[in-house]
């Protein structure tokens, strides 16, 4: 740099004085003030470029003025460069007037590197001593340093993070794969510490102003191998995309985005960044040195306590411990204000035990005051002026003198009105501790008493005792805290019990685990319910049955409730006769129930039914109404059969008919019903119409019910099945039909296998109109379907070994079950299977809507849509020994129970 002589220095001077001391002068020269900012001092050159002359090239500190310039001339003023900062460029003036040039220094933006973070930090105001990537102290890597300048230097260049864990685990490829995953460590943040070790806060690095992605947030992570990474990642703090290639040890990332959505990306290498300091939130954190403290004795015990000065803070401060038996002493310290950045000192969070700034350590006495030996956690309390907790520090507290143990077994006692609770007790001793030792609970709450126990603890070392808890007459419910207090010898243990007044109230149960109920349209049924006094409550309690279908009533029962013991009461339930179908769970509630028990049950309505005596299980169908055999007895070589027609719930007709033998019912598809008995070598005819008036014909032998099943097609005409052939040693069974016109029989077929079985009485079932018929008495399981006005058997698929129930449509669709399965024989042959629940059994087609099919099983009666089995009503009913569809549409059922040491039947009609 040029530098101009003393003289020539001098003459200046002496030549710009004497100018500005002629007054008479006119005034024709001005000032020049060159100011240099940012940095302290700056190489500068000014240049006359009116004259061609340099007229000032050396180093200005702060700032130059420039005095006696001629008006007019123009200077060119030029900044010199400074390491580490830009140079701002070159300005011209022309003087006019008195002016200033100001030359601003701004540092220069770094370009990035992935292996050191360097540059100067933004945002501080104290003393940076250390400086450590990564989050917690024990898992820090690399250590750097802030100058008294600011600038912070990090080098990672042969720094391995000592723990890799995979880094995109989870993570799905733009084509859902899953993400090649590969190992390594990453950090956002640098930790910055004050020179004696107190956290200040963070560093971050971020885009510059000026490039591309401004503020954009710049991430540090070691890969342990090259890996190309582009796909997505799902993890609760939201998404991120990945488009990464990555290199083998340390990566420079730039992360975008917020709220739920980020994107990782490698940043521009030619990008430039700043450092950017956040103050952590002040706080005061204590390390107590050791941090057990052992009381074996009344001596105090001491700790060395470190403070570390989070986020700087500074001041007086009160110390306490949040156990009130443990006292610190003193209890008052003095943090000392932190270095501001502008100091220089020493740095060393993890440095030598040599000259420098430390934490303010001191030692501090801790005693106990109280009686009992523990074994806890407590913490040190750092309180400031106002009384606010700004830190605290962790400890255990372990106190183990000569004295008692004291140990409850349970974590409460409940306590009831008029009613004694023991409350056992475990006493033992520490340390050799013997004597008599008092038991008492102490914090009881009003209307509560207990009495005092004396155990003595000899030289086994433990005692076992009891209290006896007593409930008054008025007790406030709810919970309080009492103390079980053992002392002795001026020694003492205590622990927590909570006593628990529960709310008086009164627990309901229904019969035997909430046993089901049922009942019938336009009858009544009951349920038995308990109410169990809770609590010690008595009095007069209101029973109310809820969620009742509609068409039920069940007036709310009143019950006597005695004190601590169950009452257990009938309530009614009344069922109109329009009763709502199904089942429901009712909830049985009082005005004072607490908790649920097995307070509901479930009510099934079932149809109306209606008593018909103890009769048999044939019932047919009339018009209207049904047939029923009431009997059929045996006396002095007769036989006297008992029919009665039921229409409406009331018997319509009743009629004695004297038969040779069993009687079998067979109805007819026109009406009226053919009554018929075995008498040996002919069966009795008799055709019986609804007004009860008979016609006896002649039929053939061997119709009646103990030999073959039989039914009647739409003429009148009788099927049945009996020996069509017989030669020596082999029978033939064929397909008859009687023809009440000329009373004759004839055979339909013997080309089929028809069994020879005597013991069924079911073999042939007809369709409504009698236009078919279905034999299924063939031992192989197969059916066969007969069409009546053409006299033709038709061999059908085979059901299985085991038919159970058939039905036919006058249409000719066959259904059938097998093992309970329902089936269809399809118009193709195919058969079709439905799953439904239920151990099934065919009634039949409805009469009047043929769309319908009646299916019982399960305690319950089905009604279906052919077409697919859908159920388009199910109705509870009883198990019923006999069903048949009704002529006007319908289903009759009849059942048997046993009532009072009598079976009683009851019919009930379903539309």
């Amino acid at each position: 740099m040029k530098k101009l002589s003393l003289a020539s220095a001098l003459l200046g001077v002496t030549v710009l004085l004497s100018a500005c001391n002629n007054d008479s002068a006119p005034t024709s020269t001005f000032r020049l003030t060159v100011k240099a900012e940012g940095v302290p001092s700056v190489p500068v050159t000014v240049t006359n470029t009116t004259t061609n002359t340099q007229s000032f090239t050396s180093t200005v500190e702060g700032s130059k003025t420039f005095s006696a310039l001629r008006a007019g001339d123009v200077f060119k003023v030029e900044a010199g460069v400074v390491n580490g900062y830009t140079t701002p460029g070159a300005q011209t003036v022309t003087l006019g007037s008195d002016k200033t040039v100001t030359l601003t220094y701004a540092p220069a933006p770094k370009r990035l590197e992935a292996e050191r973070i360097t540059g100067k930090v933004e945002g501080n105001a104290l003393k940076i001593g250390d400086v450590y990537a990564g989050v917690d102290e024990p898992n820090f890597i690399g250590q750097g340093s802030v100058d008294g300048a600011n600038t912070l230097e990090l080098d990672l260049t042969n720094v391995v993070p000592p723990s890799l864990s995979l880094l995109f685990t989870g993570c799905k490829t733009s084509s859902g794969g899953v993400l090649p995953n590969v190992r390594g460590w990453g950090t956002e943040e640098l930790r910055a510490y004050s020179p004696q070790g107190d956290l200040l806060g963070t560093i971050t690095e971020q885009i510059a102003p000026g490039s591309v992605g401004a503020g954009t947030l710049l991430l540090r992570v070691y890969a342990e191998a090259a890996a190309t990474s582009r796909g997505t990642c799902q993890g609760s703090g939201g998404t991120t995309s990945l488009d990464l290639t990555l290199k083998g040890g340390w990566n420079l990332l730039a992360l975008n985005g917020s709220g739920q959505n980020f994107s990782l990306r490698n940043a521009d290498p030619n990008a430039h960044s700043v450092l950017k300091f956040k103050a952590a939130d002040v706080r005061v954190s204590a390390f107590l040195e050791p941090s057990a403290l052992e009381f074996k004795n009344d001596d105090p015990a001491a700790a060395e306590v470190s403070f570390a000065q989070v986020g700087g803070y500074s001041g007086s401060v009160k110390l306490q411990t949040d156990d009130s038996t443990l006292t610190v002493e003193p209890d008052t310290l003095t943090l000392p204000a932190l270095a501001a950045q502008s100091i220089s000192s020493p740095a060393g969070i993890l440095g030598s035990l040599g000259v420098g700034e430390q934490r303010v350590v001191t030692t501090l006495k801790f005693r106990y005051k109280g009686t009992q030996n523990v074994n806890k956690p407590f913490a040190l309390q750092v309180l400031d002026s106002a009384g606010k907790k700004v830190g605290s520090g962790s400890g255990t507290l372990n106190v183990q003198r000569v004295g008692i143990s004291l140990y409850f077994s349970a974590s409460q006692v409940q306590v009831v009105p008029n009613a004694p609770v023991r409350l056992p007790f475990h006493v033992s001793s520490v340390l050799g501790f013997t004597g008599a030792v008092t038991v008492h609970l102490e914090g009881l709450p009003s209307g509560v008493t207990a009495n005092t126990a004396t155990v003595n603890l000899g030289a086994d070392g433990y005692a076992l005792g009891e209290l006896t808890v007593q409930g008054g007459a008025a007790l406030k419910p709810g919970e309080y805290g009492a103390t079980l207090v053992a002392e002795g010898n001026g020694r003492s243990a205590s622990t927590p019990v909570k006593t628990v007044v529960p709310q008086p109230a009164v627990l309901v149960s229904v019969g035997s685990n909430g046993s089901p109920v049922s009942g019938y349209q336009g009858g009544s049924a009951s349920v038995t319910v308990s109410a169990a006094s809770q609590s010690g409550s008595s009095g007069k309690v209101n029973l109310t049955l809820m969620d009742l279908p509609a068409g039920v009533q069940a007036p709310p029962v009143s019950v006597d409730v005695t004190a601590n013991a169950t009452t257990t009461v009938t309530v009614p339930l009344q069922l109109a006769a329009d009763a709502a179908l199904g089942t429901a769970t009712v909830r049985v509630v009082s005005d004072g129930m607490v908790g649920t028990g097995n307070n509901t049950f479930s009510l099934t309505v079932k149809p109306a039914r209606t008593a018909v005596g103890n009769v048999t299980r044939e019932i047919f169908p009339a018009s209207p109404g049904s047939w029923v055999l009431v009997s059929n007895v045996y006396s002095g070589g007769i036989y006297t059969a008992t029919l009665r027609r039921i229409s409406g719930g009331q018997t319509a007709k009743e009629l004695t008919l004297t038969t040779g033998g069993d009687v079998r019912l067979l109805p007819i598809s026109g009406g009226d019903v053919y009554v018929t008995a075995d008498a040996g070598s002919s069966s009795k005819i008799v055709r019986l119409k609804d007004d009860g008036s008979t016609t006896e014909l002649s039929g053939p032998a061997r119709l009646a019910p103990s030999y073959r099943g039989a039914a009647v097609d739409a003429s009148g005409s009788i099927w049945f099945v009996r020996e069509a052939s017989s030669q020596i040693g082999l029978t033939k069974y064929g397909l008859s039909r009687w023809d009440p016109a000329t009373q004759t029989v004839q055979t339909v077929d013997d080309t089929q296998s028809y069994n020879s079985s005597p013991f069924s009485s079911t073999d042939l079932v007809e369709s409504n109109s009698g236009a078919y018929l279905v034999y299924q008495g063939n031992h192989n399981g197969k059916l066969l379907r007969i069409d009546t006005a053409k006299s033709s058997v038709t061999l059908l698929p085979s059901a299985g070994d085991s038919v159970g129930s058939v039905a036919v449509s006058d249409a000719g669709q066959v259904w059938f079950t097998t093992y309970g399965k329902l089936s269809r024989i399809n118009a193709d042959n195919s058969v079709t299977t439905f799953d439904l629940d239920g151990n099934l059994s065919l009634i039949g087609f409805d009469a009047v809507t043929p769309d319908v099919l009646w299916v019982t099983g399960g305690g319950k009666l089905l009604k279906l849509d052919p077409a697919n089995a859908a159920i388009k009503q199910s109705v509870a009913v009883d198990a019923s020994s006999r069903a048949v569809t009704n002529r006007d549409g319908g289903v009759t059922l009849i059942a048997s129970e046993s009532m009072g040491g009598n079976y009683q039947s009851h019919l009930t009609v379903v539309r």
